[in-house]
């Protein structure tokens, strides 16, 4: 689970970047 959440938040971060829709495209998959 750790490493689960820990993916999310890095890939979340790098998406976060280039822009926060596909963040929560990312968080809505987890």
């Amino acid at each position: 689970r750790d490493d689960t959440l820990f993916a999310l938040e890095a890939g979340a971060v790098e998406f976060g970047s280039k822009g926060q829709r596909r963040v929560v495209n990312i968080v809505a998959a987890g």
